[in-house]
């Protein structure tokens, strides 16, 4: 099972690392900050947990619940996931992308 930061480019490999530290005290800031800076389907995938936590209260479990609620498409929605995870998991663990 390849890890997300496989799949990703150098780029937006450092942004997810950087997101994933652990002195990210609002994270849905930091999902738009990534968005910010990245494009295609990371931007996407960075906008949606932005909007998810911003609209649970910060509640990892919640933004979950909602990412599954309205991203129809699972190459996004396992991304957005996976975005998720890094900015609410333990730093240094690592995230793998569910097959």
């Amino acid at each position: 099972m390849p890890a997300l930061a496989d799949l990703l480019d150098p780029a937006d490999r450092q942004r997810l690392e950087r997101a994933a530290e652990p002195d990210v005290r609002d994270p849905a800031a930091a999902a738009r900050d990534a968005a910010a800076e990245s494009t295609g389907p990371g931007r996407l995938a960075w906008s949606l947990v932005a909007l998810a936590l911003d609209h649970s209260g910060g509640s990892a479990e919640t933004a979950r619940g909602l990412i599954d609620a309205i991203v129809h498409d699972d190459q996004i929605r396992t991304m957005a996931k996976a975005c998720l995870d890094a900015l609410t998991s333990d730093p240094g663990a690592e995230l793998e992308m569910p097959s």
